[in-house]
């Protein structure tokens, strides 16, 4: 599937926000030292967005705009996932896996 515009814009923006590079290809959106992100936009593929950062043992975020985000704070509560908005804000703190 391509790549809508503002999921571009959000990656890009979380990305700099973070000091990370955007990975459009095969794989989690952001990956800083310290956390995995997955951008999303749609609020029906959220546990898709979810699977894609469950493997790691950072903290792990999925982020997007605010219907996602509202998305994304039913489907993460009782999992280590955190949630950011379009800005990288975190709305849900994330919690890293064996803690």
């Amino acid at each position: 599937m391509p790549e809508s515009p503002q999921h571009r814009q959000i990656s890009e923006r979380i990305a700099k926000k973070y000091g990370a590079e955007y990975n459009s290809v095969k794989g989690p959106d952001i990956v800083t030292p310290d956390r995995v992100i997955e951008v999303g936009v749609d609020p029906d593929q959220v546990s898709a967005e979810m699977k894609q950062v469950a493997r790691f043992q950072k903290a792990r975020y999925v982020a997007g705009p605010a219907p996602f985000v509202k998305a994304a704070l039913e489907a993460t509560a009782g999992t280590g996932i955190g949630v950011m908005d379009g800005q990288g804000n975190i709305k849900k703190r994330a919690r890293s896996k064996g803690r």
